[in-house]
């Protein structure tokens, strides 16, 4: 029987500089529904907040907060945390706008930021 990669050649659905085929299907089976976020000429795939993680995260700010400490970045700390493609990424390296761009995708993907909240009937 012959391995399925030697059959069927690699395919890459957002091109080159993206991840594989194989790659996505299997951080969908970890991480269940992921989305791809482009970012100045980038890819990042993120993965969803969960309502538990969300508490976490705002007792962990507010605990910060409360000892004093604010020097820290939020958005930063929810594109690290919630981008799982490319696995390590130097934020500090990437486009300005990476950053925020891609905590807001993370916030829209996780249900904290509607498309639309209300229509005028």
């Amino acid at each position: 029987m012959t391995d399925k990669q030697s059959v069927v050649p690699a395919t890459f659905p957002l091109g080159e500089a993206g991840p594989s085929q194989d790659e996505i299907d299997e951080l969908k089976e970890k991480h269940g529904k992921v989305k791809a976020c482009f970012a100045a000429n980038s890819i990042y795939l993120i993965r969803m907040m969960s309502r538990d993680e969300f508490v976490d995260f705002q007792n962990e700010i507010n605990e910060r907060l409360m000892a004093g400490d604010s020097d820290f970045d939020v958005d930063l700390q929810i594109a690290d945390s919630y981008t799982i493609w490319p696995d390590k990424i130097d934020w500090s390296k990437e486009p300005g706008g990476s950053v925020t761009i891609v905590a807001q995708e993370v916030s829209r993907f996780s249900g904290f930021i509607q498309d639309r909240e209300s229509v005028e009937l």
